[in-house]
């Protein structure tokens, strides 16, 4: 998919002038653009200053122009980028800024289908809010992919109405653990345990809030191996005297994990990950001689049913 953000031109009114500053600092992008043709001079920036897509250049403003909503997005978090600093402020800038960018000439587009970042969020948990604020860096930095840790042996983090003691006993720990410093970490219940978890309701409004940024969130639940916080809660899913993993050879297993899967394929609401996971599942069951398994569709809506 290309997505090509080409240079940028800002009207106000008329036509803004540019102001020659002879300039060579360097222009810090990250990514590094495609092309980037440095120009002299720059562009200020004024509260009458209005946006405008897909215009031709013209000599004394800025202009993005893209082949669809990517594009535009990321040119501008290109723009953001060539402004000051302050401009990522949280708060309110008070003192006297010059808005300007330098003038150049950009051509990008992404040099990787996949772009993304894994946190893991089952060690270590995050709440909705900084996970908001870690899309929100992630989407600045024109990432696309954000891969979910869910579950592994210290904790599991996400609801699973059909299976309550998932969030109830083992999204807890008694503390921080890994050795570090109590004050460390901030995510401690009312009774002093350290953990968490996302409501179906959390999620439905992570996957939106992270569509809106152009960024997928990939949920990673784990099997058959790192899965002591589910056995914990659930050991039928868990073979006696067996490996610390779900047990194969039981059938509480298989639907144990299937209830899981059909609540976390949160990436597409036409479905098409859940068919492009079962004929993924499919060709590894073939290779391993194990009858084909009977899928049920996932939920449209996780936090409408259990």
């Amino acid at each position: 998919m290309k997505n090509t953000f080409v240079f940028f031109w800002i009207v106000a009114g008329g036509f803004l002038n540019a102001r020659a500053t002879g300039s060579d600092a360097p222009i810090a992008l990250v990514p590094q653009p495609l092309q980037m043709e440095r120009k002299t001079g720059e562009f200020v920036l004024k509260n009458n200053t209005v946006i405008l897509v897909d215009l031709e250049a013209g000599p004394d403003g800025v202009v993005i122009v893209a082949e669809g909503g990517p594009g535009l997005f990321y040119g501008m978090q290109t723009l953001l980028q060539l402004l000051p600093p302050q401009v990522f402020s949280p708060i309110k800038v008070k003192q006297p800024v010059t808005w300007s960018v330098p003038a150049v000439r950009i051509e990008d587009q992404p040099r990787f289908q996949w772009r993304g970042l894994l946190l893991d969020v089952a060690r270590h948990f995050f709440n909705k809010k900084e996970l908001m604020n870690f899309i929100a860096l992630m989407a600045q930095h024109k990432l696309n992919m954000l891969q979910l840790h869910l579950t592994d042996d210290q904790g599991w983090r996400v609801e699973i109405k059909r299976y309550p003691k998932l969030t109830q006993v083992v999204a807890w720990r008694k503390d921080i653990g890994f050795g570090l410093n109590p004050k460390d970490g901030t995510a401690y219940g009312p009774d002093g345990r350290y953990g968490g978890f996302y409501t179906q309701d959390d999620i439905c409004e992570l996957v939106a809030y992270a569509k809106a940024r152009y960024i997928t969130l990939v949920p990673e639940i784990e099997m058959p191996s790192h899965s002591g916080a589910a056995r914990r809660a659930y050991p039928e899913c868990g073979c006696k005297g067996g490996p610390h993993a779900f047990c194969a050879g039981n059938d509480e297993t298989f639907t144990f994990l299937e209830n899981v899967l059909r609540k976390v394929t949160w990436t597409d609401p036409k479905l098409k990950n859940w068919e492009y996971f079962k004929k993924r599942l499919d060709a590894h069951l073939k290779r391993l001689k194990v009858q084909k398994v009977n899928y049920r569709q996932p939920d449209k809506n996780p936090g409408k049913s259990k």
